[in-house]
């Protein structure tokens, strides 16, 4: 039976240098940045809260690392009055739009799972809706641009021609030539043609050139149920996703806060991971460093508790500091408004195990082609060794700008482009706007409304929220003007004009039915 280390856990606030020598704005974002706050936590937020912090910055931090959901949650619960009014407004807003994204994402997830089960094909969710849901809680905690799927390699050819009937453009290449991209290639991105859904299908949990081969058939073998909006689906288990996680951490430098959270979140969620189990496999797979910067930042940053032994790993690694420091310097920066510059392939060289990796990297990365190479140019059986050579004249060209990568999802398939904003020709006067039957959520002060047909989500505040509501085909804009003006104690003739533009919003939105 494996050891957990479940009780000997260490790592004081008084060792987390990283943290203490953030400002203000970044420590509170970090203590936000979490679905637990302790009575610690709890007051150190709130007294960072009260002191003379740059708003606008945490703003922007906390959106450009995507945790704007975690920060309002964590201000509502711990001290919702003495964060700015308009700080809080602006934090809802984005909170309930997040919301509503992944609703759609999740609903877009389940009917591809459904479809693939019906053709018999095992599909692994491992990041996207399946990490919010078991490491979060809650899909409205987690936000994700697209829905990551593992597949087994075989099951490629099926699943890219399922997906392309379904409606998504991808990278085309002729079927024969797919058992090369299967070898030398990690993933394919998918773009549905409206270019609201981005399914990233991958086979390996990193690229050729990026070698992190943890076996995806043991993936399968040790995959976990999971309940995602009352469909129980499989994903991966926690020391599996663990592995998986910083893996892909290391890959994209670590570019986002939400990254660390994820191995945050993960570690305080299973507190009997098997950390034999995982220390043992990282080590096997030369990525022993990779797992460890991963747990140090989740360390250092948010407050984690590591098991002792784990915790002297990520100190003795001499590596580790340095490349901490560079995270932090491009998540937060040293003050407002500074620059964010950082060398991926720098780092990626520094965070292997082995000198040997970093050889690897440098002559996979330059020289083993992709679907990129082969779509570029399709050679015959007999010539397909070229393509080792183009690889470095199409990165070149990329370089230089002589080659342009193609953008997914930029086609639309009916050969029309979206709307453009327009001035219907209207007489003002005689007007009587009639919002269309939508789902409609009254929040007190705002109303969220959702069009399914343009699967848009659209915030009102407490005025549009007012002006909708009259919007029943029954009132001119001079009644509303009236009856608002009667509501706020202000002139009708004042109000007119903002009545004016809030209505044609809602047109331009197509949330009329008529105008």
């Amino acid at each position: 039976m494996p050891t957990l280390w479940t009780t000997s856990c260490q790592g004081s606030n008084s060792d987390r240098v990283l943290y203490q020598s953030q400002p203000p704005e970044v420590q509170l974002l970090l203590c936000c940045a979490r679905t637990f706050i302790n009575t610690a936590t709890a007051e150190i937020i709130e007294t960072l809260c009260y002191g003379d912090l740059e708003w606008t910055w945490l703003l922007s931090l906390a959106a450009q690392n995507d945790v704007t959901s975690l920060l309002y949650q964590s201000l509502q619960d711990t001290c919702p009055d003495v964060a700015p009014a308009p700080v809080m407004d602006q934090l809802r807003q984005d909170f309930q739009t997040c919301t509503l994204n992944t609703l759609f994402f999740t609903q877009e997830l389940l009917k591809l799972l459904r479809l693939f089960e019906v053709h018999h094909i095992p599909v692994l969710p491992y990041k996207g809706p399946a990490l919010a849901v078991a490491l979060y809680g809650n899909l409205s905690l987690r936000p994700f641009c697209d829905l990551d799927l593992l597949i087994h390699p075989q099951d490629l050819i099926r699943v890219k021609h399922l997906l392309v009937a379904e409606g998504y453009d991808t990278l085309a290449v002729e079927d024969v030539q797919e058992a090369a991209n299967l070898w030398s290639d990690s993933e394919r991105d998918f773009v549905r043609h409206d270019g609201k859904v981005v399914v990233d299908l991958h086979w390996r949990i990193t690229p050729r050139f990026f070698p992190f081969e943890l076996s995806v058939e043991k993936l399968w073998e040790h995959c976990q149920p999971l309940c995602l909006l009352s469909t129980t689906v499989s994903t991966l288990a926690p020391e599996d996703l663990l592995l998986a996680l910083c893996a892909h951490g290391g890959k994209e430098c670590w570019g986002k806060l939400k990254w660390i959270c994820d191995v945050a979140e993960l570690i305080r969620t299973y507190p009997n991971l098997d950390w034999n189990q995982v220390l043992t496999q990282a080590k096997q797979l030369h990525s022993q460093r990779m797992l460890l910067l991963g747990v140090g930042l989740a360390w250092q940053l948010l407050g984690v508790r590591l098991p002792e032994t784990v915790l002297t790993a990520v100190q003795k690694d001499r590596a580790i500091p340095m490349l901490m420091q560079q995270v932090c310097s491009y998540l937060f920066g040293s003050q407002p408004g500074q620059s964010r510059q950082f060398s991926p392939t720098q780092f990626r060289l520094w965070v292997r195990d082995r000198p040997s990796d970093q050889i690897q990297y440098l002559v996979w990365r330059l020289f083993v082609p992709n679907v990129r190479d082969r779509q570029l140019i399709v050679l015959p059986k007999p010539l397909t060794f070229f393509y080792y050579l183009l690889r470095p004249l199409r990165l070149l060209g990329e370089k230089l700008g002589f080659i342009h990568r193609r953008t997914l999802g930029s086609n639309h398939p009916d050969g029309h482009q979206p709307a453009a904003t327009v001035e219907p020709d209207i007489d003002w006067a005689t007007a009587r706007p009639l919002c269309k039957r939508l789902d409609v959520y009254d929040l007190s002060d705002e109303l969220l409304i959702y069009s399914s047909d343009q699967e848009l989500g659209i915030t009102l505040n407490h005025s549009s929220k007012q002006i909708w509501q009259l919007c029943d085909g029954t009132h001119t804009l001079e009644d509303m003007a009236t009856v608002l003006s009667q509501k706020l104690g202000c002139p009708g003739e004042a109000l007119l004009e903002d009545i004016c533009t809030t209505v044609m919003q809602f047109y331009n939105l197509r949330l009329l039915e008529r105008l």
